[in-house]
């Protein structure tokens, strides 16, 4: 399957030039909740569903275990029998969680489980003694990493497992001709998987499988040497990042597009929302990376601290997942967090009725005297970005009202 057909790099800086206002945002913190810290990929951190439930971590017994976060609520997740961990990579609307295992033998393995089951383990497969799930889709099928030692040794492989119920086995994914190596990331609803490839542990490059059945893959790569596809929605298009950037790939116009010159694109969403960090690089807490977000149709990216509402204290340094309604999670200079887009016209965030009051108008006043990307409110494109269009367009959103 040849993947790519062309390539058009476009490169986009902080700007307000999308086709929309984009939100702004209110910020929470998730509180003791951890990333799950586990290789090299750490910049996924964590993930969250089309709930705002957020799986991450946290200490429970002297254990890191998989938790969720629900409303402010850490719930532990549990090991297996006597192990020693559980580290939550993906989780599913479902309620299903994919995880890497132990037991008692210091045996490392994929495992799933809902809430209220039970680990279900014993995902292994013949000649891979180590595997480490990092996607799930809705069907709660896995995809992730694989070795042949019990622990995360070179040359690493890339698996899919058809479902949870542990009576099924892992299935390698086929490489390329001259690869050894490969890992998978990420499996949409309907069998596309995003990866990488490689000779060496250090020439990765951004591969696609798309599953026909459990044995029958039509496969291809994306780009060139040092580059990772991370994410992959129904539509075909992936993201990660390539030698030009925070990168995404699409298949159905096989055309390349780059974000951002540095960084990574770490998750997209159904609607083709892409976050991602200015930074390529598995230190969360780096306050040299900025969080970025990306709305389909537009032709640059934000930095998602400029979007929260006025006063949080909040430095976003990366984001890492988004869900369909448009919630971010990620890190920060006060923690993990999770971003949940506001109405626009209530611009100063009250709560309290009537929530539109002139207090509005006021915020917004002091967001265009700032030049703040969340005034442009009718998403205009061509210099002079902020002009009176969007005191009109605001005025617009106020009349409408807030759901």
């Amino acid at each position: 399957m040849k993947i790519v057909t062309n390539v058009l790099i476009a490169v986009f800086v902080f700007a307000a030039t999308v086709v929309a206002a984009p939100p702004q945002y209110s910020v929470q913190s998730l509180g003791a909740l951890t990333a799950q810290g586990r290789g090299p990929y750490d910049y996924r951190s964590f993930q969250i569903d089309d709930s705002g439930a957020v799986l991450g971590q946290s200490q429970s017994g002297g254990h890191s275990q998989a938790s969720l976060w629900r409303a402010g609520v850490i719930t532990p997740l549990g090991t297996w029998g006597n192990g020693t961990y559980s580290y939550g990579f993906a989780f599913n609307n479902s309620g299903t969680v994919a995880a890497e295992l132990d037991d008692q033998f210091v045996n490392r393995f994929a495992g799933a489980k809902t809430l209220t089951g039970s680990w279900t383990s014993g995902l292994y497969t013949s000649g891979v003694q180590f595997t480490s799930p990092r996607g799930i889709n809705s069907l709660n099928q896995l995809v992730g990493v694989g070795s042949a030692s019990t622990f995360e040794a070179f040359p690493l492989r890339a698996f899919f497992h058809p479902g949870v119920d542990g009576n099924a086995r892992p299935i390698l994914l086929p490489n390329s001709s001259g690869a050894i190596s490969s890992a998978a990331f990420g499996i949409s609803s309907n069998g596309y998987i995003a990866g990488n490839v490689g000779s060496t542990t250090n020439t990765p490059i951004a591969a696609a499988w798309r599953r026909i059945t459990n044995t029958q893959y039509e496969y291809g790569t994306l780009d060139v040497v040092g580059s990772t596809a991370l994410g992959v929605n129904a539509a075909g298009t992936f993201v990660g990042y390539s030698s030009t950037g925070a990168s995404q790939w699409s298949l159905s116009t096989g055309l390349k597009t780059t974000f951002y010159p540095t960084g990574v694109a770490t998750a997209i969403n159904a609607e083709g929302f892409v976050v991602g960090n200015t930074i390529l690089s598995n230190v969360l807490t780096d306050p040299n990376s900025r969080a970025i977000v990306y709305y389909p149709g537009g032709t640059s990216v934000y930095d998602l601290t400029s979007l929260l509402v006025p006063g949080t204290g909040w430095v976003l340094y990366s984001a890492s997942a988004v869900n369909s309604s448009g919630q971010i999670v990620g890190y920060g200079n006060l923690g993990g967090y999770i971003l949940t887009p506001t109405c626009y016209a209530n611009c100063d965030q009250s709560a309290t009725a009537p929530v539109l009051t002139a207090n509005d108008f006021v915020c917004f006043l002091n967001s265009f005297s700032q030049s703040s990307p969340s005034a442009n409110c009718d998403g205009s494109a061509v210099p002079p970005v902020l002009t009176a269009n969007d005191f009109t367009c605001f005025l617009s959103r106020f009349a409408t009202g807030c759901p």
